[in-house]
């Protein structure tokens, strides 16, 4: 006489079947090495944080260029500015330009559209958290999971800033501090100008 197992014995098996199964795939994939190519993804191990600093007389208008000469992206998660005096007037964010692709106008002079980093009477601002909604479609996460913009070598990202209005401060300094995450066998730099 054959005996039939329970459901419940059923149940079991098939569920352990399934668990062997599903592991035995997971594994092969775990285990399984990179495609080998040139162009292949830097790991995300392999990547560091920076801080870069620069600062100008700051006129009226200014650029922040910040670049890579590494082959991977990079990412700049703040960029936070300095004003050696409370501004008279807002500092705005005016334009982005993304390796080298054409520059994106941020603000105009329109009270509606302009977008302040550092507004009238403060000192401290941020770049990567003034850009417009807009534009969030230029926002990704880095590796630590932050807000930032991302680049290649090359040209990187210029940020353009100006006085509202047309204003100027004459003696006005402003100094930047960015933090950017970039492959660790590359070399990042800030100027501004």
């Amino acid at each position: 006489m054959q005996r039939i197992p329970s459901r419940r014995t059923r149940v079991a098996i098939l569920a352990a079947a399934i668990i062997l199964v599903s592991l035995a795939s997971v594994s092969w994939y775990v285990l399984a090495p990179p495609p080998p190519s040139a162009n292949s993804p830097i790991p995300l191990s392999l990547y560091g944080v920076v801080r870069l600093y620069a600062s100008v007389s700051f006129t009226g208008n200014a650029r922040i260029t910040i670049s890579s000469d590494g082959l991977g992206p990079f990412f700049v998660s703040r960029l936070t500015l300095f004003l050696n005096a409370p501004a008279d007037l807002d500092v705005l964010l005016y334009s982005i330009n993304i390796d080298g692709t054409s520059t994106m106008q941020v603000s105009s002079y329109l009270p509606s559209s302009k977008v302040v980093i550092v507004p009238s009477g403060l000192q401290v601002g941020d770049v990567i958290s003034s850009i417009p909604s807009y534009l969030s479609e230029l926002i990704v996460k880095d590796p630590m999971g932050n807000d930032a913009l991302i680049a290649n070598g090359g040209s990187g990202v210029v940020f353009g800033i100006q006085f509202s209005s047309g204003g100027s401060g004459v003696g006005t300094t402003v100094m930047a501090i960015a933090t950017v995450v970039a492959p660790s066998n590359s070399t990042v730099s800030m100027t501004m100008g």
